[in-house]
């Protein structure tokens, strides 16, 4: 009989745990992105790709830092909270923010959300 009740249990609790932890994360990645939007150089920059469900978006972007050589290519995760917003296609040109100290931590600017979830 014990064993029946702590099934359900079981799940809830898992189920609690993963929202939980999915919140931390998500949050924490917002600020990641905010903290590039707010001390990162620009530079030009364009989408190569598009991948994923509606909400979990993946763009995937290439630029070419000042001083580079090579290009850099990243992937970003759009976290815009609200109502679906839409997103640019493939090959346009966007405004990419980047730390100069490392390059591969960039954003494409309008896809920050501009709040951040406690």
């Amino acid at each position: 009989m014990q064993l029946e009740a702590l099934s359900p249990f079981s799940f809830l609790l898992g189920a609690v745990v993963s929202y939980l932890v999915a919140n931390v994360f998500h949050g924490r990645d917002i600020r990641n992105q905010q903290d590039v939007l707010n001390r990162g150089l620009v530079a030009e920059g364009t989408i190569t790709a598009i991948t994923g469900a509606a909400l979990e978006r993946r763009v995937h972007f290439q630029f070419l830092p000042s001083g580079a050589t090579a290009w850099v290519q990243c992937c970003q995760v759009d976290r815009r909270d609200g109502v679906v917003a839409s997103l640019p296609s493939v090959g346009t040109r966007v405004a990419v923010r980047y730390l100069p100290e490392n390059p591969r931590r960039a954003v494409i600017a309008k896809l920050v959300s501009r709040f951040v979830r406690d």
